[in-house]
């Protein structure tokens, strides 16, 4: 088994589960990504293949443009699947000729490897982490700060054949340049086609998140989240995290995940604000690099600050969860039954925000929300009507175990393959 993803912590771990997965049922599994992250792969017991280098994707996650909402959706296509997608491509293409995989599973944004793939003729299934790219007409989803659930939601269904046609218009012909490049030939809808895959198609998230719907793309199914959170270089500070828990009552959690945190700005004096006039104990999660960012604030009974935490240990013990919306840390968040506050920048975040409103354990607030307005949110959150939520939410989603139905996919997949 092959898989293949680009992107943040956000995009890469849940791969590193379906393998772990994979894994536990016997088969070889090579994950390729970016190198950055390559001690967690081989922790997890699984070969590792790079794409890219480790600085790429440092000044990649650096760059403003990645949490602006206006040019974020176009940075990120071009400057990081494009721009690589040959350099994946062939790398790709080396893989493939020395493991010798059967079926292959691709993160939706990987163009360079799905095309090597294609020219390789290995099956392959498509893997979308959130249900926004889906482009469901039944169920849209928000663009940015478009809430389609307003009295304007027919004029979103109706628009989005124009909108896929727009994309085609902005993307295909460097779109079709590369695929040349690559060994293929050109195609129509080049963007959209190559984005969504040509055969079996993987949703992972949990159906409590968004269901079934009857246009989802064809040969497609609903796994739900996969989840890992495993970082053995962080054992000290996890041990100091607990000590903190154990000492007094459920703190609220502010954290930016493993992009959004390198452009926080006053986030976390805004939090540490809210969180005395709310008088709750907070833990700030600020990066592996910010630790020591704020000066004068130094962990107490009252506050705990640190560079990371396994979400699968420190959500259930939360009273509420602060962040910006990616789809890994809601997951985790409607997972652990934990009331949230999403403060959505760009892309996804913001139809995650939406998806997480509707099951009412969320509310939503401007990324740069004052001190104030963020004690008023966390307030309402606070209450018990959206713990019960949460809570419910967290019961539904209990049986649901995204790995395994994913793996069972994969291995149907290369069953198909075989005969």
């Amino acid at each position: 088994m092959l898989l293949t993803t680009i992107g943040s912590a956000g995009d890469v771990h849940p791969y590193i589960a379906i393998g772990t997965e994979l894994r536990r049922r016997g088969h070889d599994v090579l994950l390729l990504t970016n190198p950055y992250f390559e001690s967690r792969v081989l922790g997890a017991g699984l070969a590792f293949g790079a794409l890219g280098n480790r600085e790429e994707y440092l000044r990649a996650i650096a760059d403003p443009r990645l949490v602006s909402p206006r040019v974020s959706g176009r940075f990120v296509i071009n400057e990081l699947v494009l721009s690589r997608a040959h350099e994946h491509s062939v790398a790709t293409r080396r893989a493939i000729r020395a493991f010798r995989p059967d079926v292959a599973l691709r993160h939706i944004i990987s163009f360079g490897p799905a095309w090597a793939l294609q020219r390789e003729n290995i099956p392959t299934a498509c893997a979308t982490l959130t249900p926004l790219f889906w482009f469901s007409p039944d169920d849209p989803g928000a663009f940015g700060r478009f809430n389609p659930q307003t009295r304007f939601a027919w004029l979103w269904r109706a628009a989005l054949p124009f909108a896929k046609r727009y994309a085609s218009f902005v993307f295909d012909s460097r779109v079709n340049q590369l695929r040349v490049q690559c060994g293929l030939e050109s195609r129509r809808n080049a963007f959209v086609s190559d984005l969504l895959g040509d055969g079996m198609r993987l949703g992972l998230w949990s159906p409590t998140f968004r269901g079934v719907t009857p246009h989802d793309p064809a040969e497609s199914t609903i796994c739900g989240f996969c989840i890992h959170d495993a970082h053995p270089e962080h054992t000290e500070e996890e041990d100091a995290l607990e000590v903190f828990l154990a000492q007094g009552d459920a703190p609220l959690v502010f954290t930016l995940g493993s992009s959004v945190v390198h452009h926080a700005g006053d986030f976390y004096s805004r939090a540490r604000a809210a969180a005395t006039a709310l008088r709750r104990r907070a833990v700030l999660l600020v990066g592996s690099d910010d630790v020591r960012k704020l000066d004068g604030h130094v962990p107490s009974d009252r506050l705990h600050i640190a560079s990371y935490a396994r979400y699968t240990t420190l959500f259930p013990r939360a009273c509420a969860i602060i962040h910006h919306g990616g789809v890994g840390t809601t997951a985790q968040a409607l997972i652990a039954g934990t009331p949230q506050l999403i403060l959505p920048h760009a892309n996804d975040e913001f139809d995650n925000a939406l998806r997480a409103e509707r099951l009412g354990t969320t509310c939503r607030a401007a990324p740069r929300a004052s001190a104030r307005t963020l004690t008023t949110k966390l307030s309402q959150m606070l209450q018990p009507a959206p713990l019960a939520a949460a809570r419910a939410v967290a019961q539904s989603m209990a049986a649901d175990n995204g790995p395994a139905q994913a793996a069972d996919a994969l291995e149907k997949l290369a069953t198909r393959a075989r005969t």
